[in-house]
């Protein structure tokens, strides 16, 4: 009785549109909260082993610190092999993966993601590696979210929503901000603010913080000797210095990040070999320079904020910071980027606050202001999420009354990050050597296209160039895009008409988000398959209405708004014996409905019938074009 009840029960759950999808998020929230509470534990754990066995042994020897040196090498070596072995995806900041599982697989993450990442994590701080939490538990969280909508047995539109949520959750218990968490979510995971992923997103980012409270307690993530406001309006003016200069420091964190991911992946060494290396690099970096750059660096961010630091011993550790942030990474270490992020930018916030409050000290707030401003300021340009950045630092600080020239500050940040890429011509000649691709598009920093380059465009180009001319130099901003909504039929027209190799995807008319780009190549194969695809249905389609295809009939219905078709699923419309809802276009997008399909006003419904149905079906589409 048990075997029978339990399909009808999981059928009934992924039936329903309320209550089945509210649970999920509930469960991927308590799931995200636990990791985050655990993934503390973990990293203490861890740094009691590293640090505290080190210096133990180092002391019983009589080698004094020598164990800074180290530490970090043994624990990049171990992470190396764990990542390696067990799950390649766990490695790297944790988010970027995250999104691609979100736009390319359909929300699909191997659930033995998150027990890896967790650990190799924990490992990678807990030995010196200079990276952040947030990172690891957004794709711990993301993976748990992935792996109940699968045991679930949801579509990919859900899945992709509950790996959202279970982003906003792990940020949310993570930093003690809940709606952070949910900015997070939309901003930079899914980049959509549709009302249903929000709800359900908000549900898990609160279940978890919640839960974190229960075990951490409801304190800010950072405290603050006392609340920093606006002193005098002309601070506008060294608010909009800061966030240049933090704009442009943002700028060069992402360029040295990717840039020794990048050096690491060219040396052809050991894996083993990479690791120990750039350990001992970290190793040596807090060893000679400070040991703030250490982990997540909380301490250090808590004295820049207080105002404890001198302005040479910042600015040293701003290099220092972003140098061993990128060779964690680019060594193989697991962790995120955010969390230094936020170090870099106090201590710089910090530093330009100590100068300018002691040239200015009766109109400007003190130092630590202008480092809560920083810390914002970097995140936000560094991780291209503006608003994730402002509300983020509010929540973390309990501080809302310097809201204006934060505001400021990150927008200036953000929009310094996010100019054009500035990529040498002669490295994307390098990169055309090694790969079949003919034309590159060109996206600014919000992964917007801004236009394109071609193989005739490098040709073309003076051959007395002196070499510092730019990708956005040889660009042409006039682009002929497709859009996720677009027939094949329509994308093959324009191949045909521009005699392009590639076409970029874009995500609307309103909206250039890359989304992807279509190969001539890539519609050729198409189009052979959806032929021999097309011949096929239409054979079962002819045998299950009987008739021929020359005898088939084709209504296209859009449904009104107060239509009494408008919220039921196609399985409770009881259409006439013979007709089939083939599509349904929803704004841009275009996809073949199922049972469990509801309606939406809006939809244009593409349907097909047999002549005898014709006048019933028409009958009934007038029906449904009047209220309920």
């Amino acid at each position: 009785m048990m075997r029978a009840l339990l399909p009808r029960l999981a059928a009934r759950f992924r039936s329903s549109e309320t209550s089945g999808p509210v649970l999920m998020a509930v469960v991927v929230g308590l799931a995200a909260g636990f990791g985050a509470v655990a993934l503390r534990y973990l990293i203490a754990w861890s740094q009691r082993i590293f640090f505290g066995g080190g210096a133990a042994l180092t002391g019983y020897l009589g080698l004094g610190r020598v164990h800074l040196l180290f530490v970090p090498a043994v624990g990049m070596v171990i992470v190396a092999w764990l990542v390696a072995r067990f799950a390649p995806e766990a490695g790297g900041h944790g988010v970027p993966e995250v999104q691609y599982a979100v736009r390319h697989r359909g929300g699909r993450i191997r659930p033995r993601v998150a027990l890896v990442k967790a650990i190799a994590s924990a490992i990678s701080i807990g030995s010196g590696g200079s990276v952040g939490r947030e990172g690891p538990i957004v794709q711990i969280g993301s993976a748990v979210g992935s792996a109940v909508g699968q045991a679930a047995g949801m579509g990919q539109d859900l899945m992709r929503i509950l790996v959202a949520a279970g982003a906003a959750g792990a940020i949310g218990g993570t930093f003690n901000a809940p709606v952070a968490g949910v900015m997070f979510a939309v901003e930079v995971v899914l980049t959509s603010f549709a009302a249903r992923s929000l709800g359900l997103v908000v549900i898990a980012s609160v279940t978890a913080t919640v839960l974190t409270q229960a075990f951490l307690g409801s304190q800010p993530a950072f405290q603050l000797i006392e609340p920093f406001t606006l002193v005098s309006e002309a601070e506008f003016v060294l608010y909009l210095g800061l966030g240049i200069f933090v704009g442009a420091l943002a700028t060069l964190y992402i360029r040295a990040v990717y840039g020794f991911e990048r050096l690491f992946a060219e040396w052809e060494t050991a894996l083993w070999i990479r690791a120990a290396v750039g350990g001992l690099a970290v190793g040596a970096l807090g060893f000679f320079g400070s040991e703030h750059i250490f982990g997540i660096g909380h301490e250090g961010v808590e004295l820049a904020l207080r105002g404890d630091l001198l302005v040479s011993a910042m600015l040293l550790l701003v290099v220092l910071k972003m140098l061993a942030t990128s060779i964690t990474l680019g060594a193989g270490g697991s962790g995120g980027v955010f969390a230094p992020a936020l170090f870099i930018g106090a201590m710089a916030g910090g530093a330009f606050g100590k100068i300018v409050h002691g040239l200015f000290p009766t109109w400007t707030a003190p130092e630590g202001a202008y480092a809560l401003v920083g810390m914002a300021a970097l995140f936000g340009g560094a991780a291209h999420a503006p608003v994730t950045a402002m509300v983020a630092l509010f929540e973390m600080t309990d501080n809302y009354e310097i809201v204006l020239p934060l505001m400021f500050s990150v927008v200036l940040s953000h929009l310094i990050a996010s100019r054009l890429p500035e990529l040498p011509l002669e490295e994307l000649e390098e990169l055309g050597r090694h790969r079949r691709t003919r034309s590159w598009p060109v996206v600014d920093g919000d992964n917007r296209l801004v236009g394109i380059v071609t193989d005739t465009d490098l040709l073309s180009r003076d051959e007395e160039d002196p070499g510092t001319r730019t990708v956005g130099d040889l660009m042409t901003a006039s682009v002929v895009t497709c859009r996720p909504g677009d027939t094949l039929a329509a994308a093959s027209e324009r191949f045909g008409e521009f005699d392009f190799q590639i076409i970029p995807v874009v995500e609307s008319d309103a909206d250039p988000t890359l989304a992807g780009v279509l190969l001539r190549s890539q519609m050729r194969w198409a189009a052979r398959t959806l032929a021999d695809e097309h011949r096929r249905l239409l054979e079962e389609r002819e045998q299950r209405l009987g008739g021929t295809l020359a005898a088939m009939e084709q209504l296209d219905f859009t449904v009104p708004e107060g239509s009494r078709l408008a919220y039921r699923r196609l399985r409770d419309l009881a259409l006439p014996e013979g007709a089939l809802v083939a599509m349904i276009r929803r704004g841009e997008r275009a996809f073949v409905p199922s049972g469990h399909t509801e309606v939406e006003p809006g939809d244009r419904l593409v349907m097909v019938t047999s002549p005898d149905g014709i006048g019933h079906l028409r009958t009934l589409l007038a029906e449904w074009s009047r209220g309920a």
